[in-house]
């Protein structure tokens, strides 16, 4: 469901952060509380397949000339990509999402994957990235865009924050002709044929995932135009379609016919894309302490040539106070909790003090 706005609404919110905090329990403390979904075991061999993954992938990355650092993960969830940055690549950053449970369980993923230098932890909302403007130099995600119902406002939040620099993406789907005949229920536990027998019913049932009946957002219908225009505030983009393992295209230099096939087969879309620099966009990115980086998710200030900025935030002890609006966000756990007061009120009350 969406608000009036089309936006993700506040029993969305609380939704995702119930689900999250049941898979933290199953795949951390190997409880089962989801039983159509991965267990604990199947989940380890995943996060390994990531990490890996997401090495390589940060690898080419660099030796193309992207600054890894400071980054920004969204949707970062245990946060195991972020630790790739941070120990592989020595970047420093945030990892944010919105499930404190899931932040809470990097600790357990660093002496995991002994990776022992963690990013900062910041849970937050996308639609108010709680960061000043123009003060990272790297976003990335895998897999987010698709939970909100239009995610244009979230990659509009992404170029605020960015300065010169880059937003890398990977595997957000795109839609696909579907007859949608009946409902089926999918998940995604393992198995090659099970997944190529799920692709090829897709194209005759309405499918749906298990997030779905928990309350959660599963947008697979956007179509792949409105991905292109999502993309347009960027300066520069390097976007791939890719339709299974049929084939794959590179935005701007593809056929109509192999578009008309993209539409039918459906997809996920990748990408890097860029913001270039500007006179006043390249400045905070030099701040000594991350925290410097910080910025309240209410108080909006006017912004160079126009746009806006957040308000900063001073750091204490157990806090990060806001002295614009006098607002304390609390530090739980080594998780800043950045989400303005009537959200934090409804999904995480324990925290109000």
């Amino acid at each position: 469901m969406k608000d009036s706005t089309g936006r993700q609404n506040i029993d969305n919110l609380k939704s995702e952060i119930r689900f999250r905090e049941k898979l933290a329990r199953q795949h951390v403390d190997g409880e089962v509380v989801l039983a159509d979904y991965m267990a604990k075991e199947d989940h380890d061999v995943v996060m390994k397949e990531r990490v890996t993954t997401t090495f390589t992938a940060m690898k080419k990355l660099q030796n193309n000339g992207v600054p890894l650092g400071p980054f920004i993960e969204l949707g970062a969830e245990r946060g195991q990509r972020s630790l790739v940055l941070t120990n592989d690549f020595n970047a420093e950053g945030f990892a944010v999402d919105l499930s404190f449970a899931q932040l809470k369980t990097l600790d357990y993923w660093m002496e995991f994957f002994n990776k022992p230098k963690p990013p900062l932890r910041v849970c937050c909302n996308a639609y108010h990235l709680p960061f000043q403007s123009s003060s990272l130099n790297f976003a990335f995600c895998y897999q987010f865009l698709h939970h909100f119902p239009d995610p244009a406002p979230v990659i509009k939040e992404i170029h605020r924050v960015l300065a010169a620099g880059f937003f890398y993406f990977d595997e957000e789907p795109y839609k696909r002709f579907s007859l949608k005949l009946y409902r089926r229920k999918v998940n995604n536990k393992p198995g090659k044929l099970k997944k190529y027998i799920t692709f090829l019913e897709s194209f005759i049932a309405d499918q749906y995932e298990i997030e779905e009946e928990h309350g959660i957002i599963e947008n697979d219908d956007i179509p792949l135009e409105d991905w292109v225009k999502f993309l347009e505030i960027f300066d520069e983009k390097r976007v791939s379609f890719r339709s299974a393992s049929l084939f794959s295209s590179e935005m701007g230099k593809v056929s109509s016919m192999k578009i008309r096939l993209h539409k039918i087969l459906g997809g996920v879309v990748s990408g890097l894309v860029k913001k270039k620099q500007t006179r006043d966009n390249n400045k905070k990115t030099a701040a000594k302490d991350l925290y410097d980086l910080l910025g309240c998710p209410v108080c909006v200030l006017p912004g160079q040539n126009g746009g806006t900025d957040r308000a900063p935030l001073v750091r204490r002890s157990d806090c990060l106070k806001c002295e614009s609006c006098g607002v304390n966000y609390p530090i739980v756990d080594n998780v800043m909790i950045l989400l303005p007061q009537n959200e934090i009120k409804y999904l995480y009350p324990k925290f109000l003090g």
